[in-house]
């Protein structure tokens, strides 16, 4: 990869982004047709804000309720079940208030909004590849396919982005209260920000955790007076149900970063359920061993930055449901470990993370046409690079890198 054709296809593959972008919003916009496919994602949020607003509390999880008004006044292709904790549907009020197709537009403007914000604040984390390399940098960043992925289907990962990075930016200033909020607020997708809560004890960052201990019981507070208690029965009944299992867990696996998704992605299709209930100790596994990690580095004073980017890898492997457009996340120990760890093994994974992801789609469309295990070309191997990524930092602050001419020229 030369530095010309660093330029060069990030900046052909963003051009072609907008186009897709642009088409992916417009032709719903002007095509009378009876389905749309107009911000798909988006359709979940919105429908039980609109739920909330016609007092339709009883049925705010129901997946067939939900599919039915969507029919009616989303007009999507397929149902998009909302499954987020109850306070999102509240959040998402103002946007119930107008039509579909006008909310979708000012959601889509807010996310450009909030990815702009987001790589403005993320120059800490490379310096100087910011300060030497600022449009190439960018160019990467904007034209990854988690940022066309959320664009298009409308999905909060710009948001929970900002939050993440905006919290991250807050602490490395000492500003310990406001970060507790901003972290706090990323209960919108709590899956995300499930590590924060140990940095900042590993941290001793007292101030920060009573703020966000606070912010969230007031969260809590006001969305068990709106919505009651059954409400949140029925959202923890929603994930831990068989349809939940199938249709997102299962079907939804291919486009998953996590290691329990990878392991679905490898099992045979007769066996996946079986392999997806294990999941979560996978996922209390990585957990487990990352918060370990951090503990550990933050008492031998590892650079902040360092424990930051382990905490987001961790979260990305240990999740159990971290979507392709979540993966906005790796842009933090993407661009540090660029800057500090700037290995061989480090620019091939970022190398391969940055095309696999774009290739997803069309991969899975193939696999659907084959038997196991050929399935396999539809496995999730992304996760094998953030697995690789996390093994270079790892060695990067033990002082063991694995490229001696990279480490020579830090």
């Amino acid at each position: 990869m030369t530095a010309e054709r660093l330029r060069l296809y990030p900046t052909a593959i963003l051009i072609g982004q907008i186009i897709m972008v642009i088409a992916m919003i417009g032709i719903p916009l002007i095509a009378s047709s009876e389905d749309q496919t107009l911000l798909p994602d988006f359709a979940a949020p919105w429908t039980g804000a609109s739920f909330f607003l016609d007092g339709r509390l009883s049925e705010l999880y129901d997946v067939n309720a939900q599919w039915a008004f969507q029919t009616e006044a989303v007009r999507n292709a397929a149902p998009s079940w909302f499954v987020s904790p109850p306070h999102v549907a509240l959040l998402y009020t103002p946007l119930a208030l107008v039509s579909f197709n006008t909310a979708a537009l000012i959601w889509t403007a807010f996310s450009i909004l909030c990815i702009v914000l987001s790589v403005r604040l993320l120059e800490p984390f490379a310096p100087t590849l910011f300060r030497e390399h600022r449009v190439v940098t960018i160019l990467i960043l904007v034209s990854s396919f988690p940022i066309f992925e959320l664009l298009g289907a409308g999905q909060q990962s710009a948001l929970t982005l900002l939050l993440m990075v905006g919290g991250i930016r807050l602490v490395l200033a000492d500003q310990q209260g406001w970060a507790g909020i901003v972290f706090a607020l990323g209960a919108i997708k709590p899956q995300l920000f499930i590590l924060v809560p140990f940095m900042l004890l590993a941290m001793r960052m007292w101030k920060a955790l009573a703020t966000g201990a606070l912010t969230g019981i007031a969260t809590l507070a006001i969305t068990h007076v709106v919505f009651g208690p059954e409400v949140f029965r029925a959202w923890l009944e929603a994930l831990a149900s068989p349809a939940y299992a199938e249709l997102v867990q299962i079907d939804q696996a291919w486009k998953m970063i996590g290691l329990p998704a990878f392991f679905v992605t490898l099992a045979p299709p007769i066996w996946a359920p079986a392999v997806a209930s294990i999941g979560t100790l996978v996922t209390i596994a990585v957990v487990a061993f990352g918060i370990w990690k951090v503990f550990a580095w933050a008492k031998l004073g590892v650079d902040q930055r360092a424990i930051w980017s382990l905490a987001l890898l961790a979260t990305i492997l240990a999740s159990p449901h971290l979507v392709l457009y979540d993966l906005t996340l790796i842009f933090v120990p993407a661009l540090f470990l660029v800057e500090v760890a700037n290995t061989r093994a480090t620019r091939v994974s970022l190398m391969l993370l940055y095309f696999l992801t774009w290739i997803t789609s069309v991969i899975h469309l193939a696999a659907l046409k084959l038997p196991w295990p050929l399935t396999w070309i539809d496995a999730s191997w992304v996760t094998l690079t953030i697995i690789v990524l996390w093994r270079e930092l790892d060695r990067h602050v033990r002082g063991k890198p694995s490229d001696p001419k990279a480490a020579s020229s830090h």
